[in-house]
């Protein structure tokens, strides 16, 4: 990973952080390109920018085709989603837009390996085996 001139990661928000070395930087490298960070806080930006709040980076996609950034900006969006649906990816004429959206709610996934449970089929339509042990609020000991 390279930083243009001037260009830190000093102020950006931590949630940006992992991403961008355990998703973002790999995704460049699989296409033999190093990733480029040309913009964290500074620049000019919108209103409605998430830049100067450090949940946003541009990438340079000048050594990529066409064809390839486009692939890649899908790769990247997909994954980034996947790690939090919050993230998004634009694919602007000279760079890629990477901003993490966090007014928009956050779903949490559940960890790798998880996700589809055949097994499960949701509670038993008998709930007094399943709910033996749960005690309500009050009741048993419970807190009130």
């Amino acid at each position: 990973m390279v930083f243009k001139n001037g260009v830190t990661l000093q102020g950006m928000h931590y949630l940006i952080h992992e991403p961008l070395f355990d998703i973002m930087e790999p995704a460049f490298n699989a296409y033999g390109v190093e990733m480029v960070v040309t913009c964290t806080l500074g620049g000019e930006h919108s209103k409605r920018s998430y830049h100067p709040f450090g949940l946003a980076v541009d990438l340079r996609r000048r050594h990529l085709t066409d064809e390839k950034a486009v692939e890649l900006a899908g790769e990247l969006k997909r994954e980034l989603r996947e790690h939090d649906n919050r993230f998004d990816v634009v694919l602007e004429r000279d760079h890629f837009h990477v901003e993490l959206d966090i007014r928009r709610p956050h779903r949490r996934r559940p960890p790798m390996g998880r996700r589809y449970r055949p097994d499960f089929m949701g509670p038993p339509e008998d709930l007094s085996e399943w709910e033996e042990g749960w005690e309500i609020g009050g009741e048993e000991g419970g807190s009130s």
